[in-house]
């Protein structure tokens, strides 16, 4: 692209490479909402279809992780993993479960606060399910919103919308998702500026030979 030559392009003037950021960051939010409205009607009609195999859903977890951790680290933001699932293998697309885990971490960070905490835990609650959570200290969710968050072109009021941007197809795309691979996904806040927690639950499929990833909690950023 012509614009990122330009953006890497040492001899030219800053204002030109900043210009050339600018048209770069553009393109690529241009690029995310047609794929977002492509996914959106696939998922509608039911004609997504997803490549599933076992996995350890520790790894598009983490792969999703390390996608925003860059957001995270400019906003200054605290970002703690804390895996405590013992047993994760689910039947699964890893390139879709990937993107349900971006969406959400994205969107964690981008309504919370410099100097906020985005924690990322997964656990077990009886041998059947794994549960993934992604919680923040952000501006929370207006408890009478909290049923409309996951219907597309919502993000939780028009003051929202006009003070953060975007569509509201994360969340819409993410639950689809979520449900294609028989999982569940739920939000909840004690209230404006109070934080929010998504919550995602698996059912797992159990294979002696899998092996188990190791459990523990750790602060993979600051």
């Amino acid at each position: 692209m012509v614009a990122e030559s330009m953006q890497k392009n040492a001899a030219l003037p800053p204002g030109v490479q900043k210009d050339a950021q600018v048209i770069l960051r553009c393109a690529e939010l241009e690029a995310r909402l047609i794929d977002d409205l492509v996914d959106l009607s696939r998922l509608g009609n039911a004609k997504l279809l997803l490549d599933r195999k076992p996995l350890d859903l520790h790894e598009p977890l983490r792969e999703a992780i390390h996608l925003c951790e860059p957001g995270a680290r400019e906003r200054q933001l605290e970002f703690v993993l804390d895996v405590r699932a013992s047993d994760s293998l689910i039947m699964g697309d890893p390139v879709r479960l990937q993107q349900i885990f971006w969406n959400l971490i994205r969107n964690a960070i981008k309504f919370t606060p410099e100097g906020g905490r985005i924690t990322v835990r997964s656990f077990n609650p009886d041998k059947f399910k794994v549960i993934i959570e992604v919680m923040d200290t952000g501006i929370g969710i207006d408890p009478t919103r909290i049923s409309s968050i996951f219907q597309a072109f919502e993000q939780g009021g028009p003051d929202i919308t006009a003070r953060f941007g975007g569509l509201g197809l994360g969340l819409a795309i993410s639950q689809a998702l979520a449900e294609a691979h028989g999982a569940t996904i739920q939000a909840a806040s004690a209230g404006i500026n109070r934080g929010a927690t998504l919550t995602m639950s698996f059912p797992m499929v159990h294979n002696a030979a899998q092996p188990l990833p190791a459990a523990g909690a750790a602060s993979v950023s600051s």
